[in-house]
């Protein structure tokens, strides 16, 4: 008969006035994306990993876009476990739309506020404080738990999780801290930006029936956009795919001047399956359709950026291990869902890692938007879960 485990009392080694101290210098430290620097948030997140006793190194491919790579090594052989957030944010935008400081880091009404209290400096800070946990708590594990505090995730990842991906980073499961009210989210959808340009005729503006108007082609192809039909598998979790069209619109030269081109750039949402040649290919066959309607469409299209969905099985021990981890902390059942986003961990699913694209403080409907915040009380028991994640599933007696 397997001997039970016995869990752990993490309140007693939660020092909450630290873990939001630490989070607070995150929020302090401006890490915006334009321009993509996170040499200075990089030094931070290391200061403190070296603090709690972690092997700690900081790896970029460009100079600019710092990376923090921090180890617990246990004493025995076992599983890695990768637990991924970005420290690069969005712009703050213009200050004075703002109620707080966003490099602040205010807290009020136990609400954390600041540019990536949610998204995410809330869930990378952390993830951090949870290796803390484990310290203080004296625990052995089995294996490794790397925490990788990564730039570029708001530009697409390539130079900072993609590249530790490239240069070897793996693991037999992860988590990707992003902002989920501590839910568990198996999945995330996948992204598709194209740009369409329409090619007219120029004529005087007095005279326009001798041109050929390309932004109102444009104007045809968007008004027809709901007529594209993507084929895909219906996701028990997420809807289907969606078209944003027109979400950048340029043409023409003058007042005067009937427009030769105009082009427009495109997001659509795509489900777990779906292929981006495919995609394309049902674009193109759209476009070839509304030709034939209109010969004067002239139209070609051009790829901007294919990021991949990702999801997990909800039978993966990381996943049951998690669930059982927020009905330990926080006494309740987690809910079950997906993200309509995308995020690093659709990189991560890529090299066959299993990993939970959603799981940590914060909400994602915070996110980008003035005056984000994080809720306090999610920052301490995500701290909390983290470490019992960590415990059962790498301690040294998990069985």
């Amino acid at each position: 008969m397997q001997k039970q485990k016995v869990q752990i009392d993490w309140d007693q080694f939660v020092n909450t006035e630290e873990i939001v101290t630490f989070i607070q210098s995150l929020i302090q430290t401006p890490s915006e994306n334009p321009t993509g620097d996170t040499r200075e948030i990089a030094e931070v997140v290391q200061r403190k990993c070296l603090e709690i006793g972690l092997e700690t190194r900081i790896v970029s491919k460009d100079g600019i876009r710092a990376n923090v790579v921090a180890t617990l090594e246990g004493n025995k052989p076992g599983p890695t476990l990768l637990f991924n957030g970005h420290i690069d944010t969005v712009p703050a935008g213009d200050l004075s739309d703002w109620d707080y400081d966003p490099f602040g880091g205010v807290i009020e009404e136990g609400r954390l506020y600041g540019r990536g209290a949610a998204d995410m400096l809330g869930g990378t800070g952390t993830m951090i404080m949870a290796a803390q946990l484990i310290k203080k708590a004296g625990i052995d594990i089995a294996g490794k738990v790397i925490f990788t505090a990564v730039a570029d995730e708001e530009t697409g990842g390539a130079l900072g999780t993609g590249y530790l991906l490239e240069q070897g980073l793996t693991a037999d499961a992860a988590i990707c801290t992003e902002p989920s009210e501590l839910d568990i989210h198996l999945a995330h959808k996948g992204a598709y930006w194209f740009r369409i340009t329409t090619k007219g005729v120029t004529s005087h503006g007095s005279v326009p029936e001798q041109g050929v108007n390309a932004v109102e082609k444009m104007a045809k192809i968007i008004a027809n956009m709901n007529r594209l039909q993507l084929s895909h598998t219906p996701h028990k979790l997420l809807t289907g795919p969606t078209i944003a069209p027109g979400t950048l619109i340029e043409g023409g030269t003058k007042t005067n001047v009937v427009p030769s081109h105009c082009s427009a750039t495109f997001d659509i949402r795509t489900v777990p399956g779906m292929k981006h040649e495919q995609v394309r290919r049902e674009i193109q066959e759209f476009l070839d359709n509304l030709s034939i309607e209109d010969p004067d469409i002239q139209a070609e299209f051009e790829d901007l950026f294919w990021m991949n969905a990702a999801e997990i099985d909800e039978s993966e021990k990381i996943v049951q291990v998690t669930k059982s981890a927020v009905e330990r902390i926080t006494g309740r059942q987690p809910q079950i869902s997906a993200n309509p986003g995308t995020a690093d961990a659709r990189l991560i699913a890529a090299y066959g890692i299993p990993i939970i694209p959603f799981f940590g403080p914060g909400t994602i409907d915070q996110a980008h938007k003035r005056n984000e915040y994080v809720e306090v009380n999610q920052l301490i028991d995500a701290t909390k879960i983290y470490a019992d994640i960590i415990f059962n599933y790498l301690g040294s007696n998990s069985g």
